[in-house]
């Protein structure tokens, strides 16, 4: 940590704050003892759907930002955003300059670039939509599913404006 802050790099690290109390606390000292380092907790720290510690955290700590990629999975974000997209757009609408996106997929040989373009597009129909259907094969194009319909000034801070100046290009 002491590299990457000489260097200005953030660093992107993945916490499971809610699931495992023990992160939080390790996740808290690292915040305190590197102030000036920028640190990423991809997946809203996996604080949602409830957000209070995710909250708390980025009140307390100016250097921590959150992506907003999908851990655990689209389908997680299709079951909970219709129960908790309230909770969902306050914490992003709250923090819009704290927050980006983030793919977090997983690269393999079978990964064709079609099957990457679906899943991006995914993203950005979650975000950007209020209803959409899922368009990746072997979806049933008749469930329409709940998205957050973000406003486009918001949708432009995560996708652009917060990663460039965070990654500082």
């Amino acid at each position: 940590f002491e590299k990457v802050r000489e260097l200005e790099i953030p660093v992107l690290i993945h916490v499971s704050l809610i699931r495992i109390p023990k992160q939080a606390i390790e996740f808290e000292n690292l915040l305190e003892k590197f102030p000036d380092l920028t640190i990423v907790a991809a997946h809203y720290a996996r604080t949602a759907p409830e957000f209070g510690l995710g909250e708390r955290l980025l009140d307390a700590y100016p250097n921590l930002y959150m992506d907003v990629s999908m851990g655990g999975g689209l389908s997680r974000y299709q079951k909970e955003i219709p129960v908790a997209r309230g909770k969902y757009l306050d914490f992003i609408l709250k923090y819009q300059d704290r927050l980006l996106w983030g793919t977090d997929i997983i690269l393999n040989p079978k990964t064709t670039e079609e099957k990457l373009a679906e899943r991006i597009q995914m993203d950005f129909l979650v975000l950007g939509k209020s209803l959409y259907v899922d368009q990746r094969k072997g979806q049933d194009p008749q469930v329409v599913h709940t998205g957050l319909d973000l406003p486009r000034s918001v949708l432009r801070k995560i996708l652009y404006e917060n990663p460039q100046r965070i990654l500082g290009f």
